[in-house]
């Protein structure tokens, strides 16, 4: 007779004879004999993924240790179907998130803990006039940046905008400085900043988003 585990589990059909059981029949089984079977679903019953199962050319029944490995077999082919459907989504995921970064009409960049660049998007390379191989390669407190305060007078290390959060613990908000371009011209930029933290919550390093506000200080300054 048919039989059917509960649902919570994995449904799963127990047949002894085929012949009378439409849900068995197919083009792969005909004409090879088969008379008995054991099937469960791969997948959740709600979204399925396909049907796994197990034939024999010998009416017999079937034994719990059969249907107990069926089972395991159907549970072992969904885990590893949804670990890839998983992996496929994280992908996914991770091209778009890519793709935004790299396209943002904001600088973002990223400090390593031990102060070291180590991500820098298109924007970020227009803003400091420097290709992102060459920003890798400066820290944070690099003197070639010779980053200024608002005052013009150049900036303390504790007063940077990634000690200051590294310290804190806390995100930034608009902070504004010059930096040196390569050419000699001063770019200025607001800094908006963020700790990154690991699985145990410890600080692993700082995203920062950049906008360049250099034609807004001119401005201000031709005002005043």
């Amino acid at each position: 007779d048919l039989h059917r585990v509960d649902r919570r589990q994995r449904q799963m059909c127990i047949r002894d004879s085929l012949e009378v059981d439409s849900r068995f029949l197919s083009d792969r089984l005909a004409g090879r004999d088969v008379t008995s079977g054991i099937t469960v679903v791969v997948g959740s019953s709600e979204d399925p993924w396909g049907v796994f199962g197990v034939y024999t050319t010998d009416r017999r029944s079937f034994a719990d240790h059969d249907v107990t490995f069926v089972r395991n077999v159907g549970n072992v082919l969904s885990s590893a179907i949804e670990n890839e459907r998983t992996e496929r989504r994280l992908r996914e995921e991770r091209t778009l998130n890519e793709r935004i970064v790299e396209t943002s009409p904001i600088g973002i960049t990223i400090v390593g803990r031990d102060g070291e660049m180590q991500f820098a998007n298109d924007r970020a390379e227009e803003i400091f006039g420097r290709e992102r191989a060459r920003i890798n390669e400066l820290s944070f407190d690099d003197p070639d940046w010779d980053e200024i305060g608002v005052d013009g007078e150049p900036l303390e290390r504790e007063d940077l905008p990634f000690p200051r959060i590294i310290e804190s613990g806390e995100p930034l908000y608009d902070q504004v400085s010059g930096v040196l371009r390569p050419d000699g011209e001063r770019v200025w930029i607001s800094v908006n900043g963020a700790p990154l933290r690991d699985e145990r919550g410890e600080i692993e390093g700082v995203v920062f988003a950049i906008e360049d506000v250099t034609e807004q200080k001119r401005l201000e300054s031709e005002l005043e």
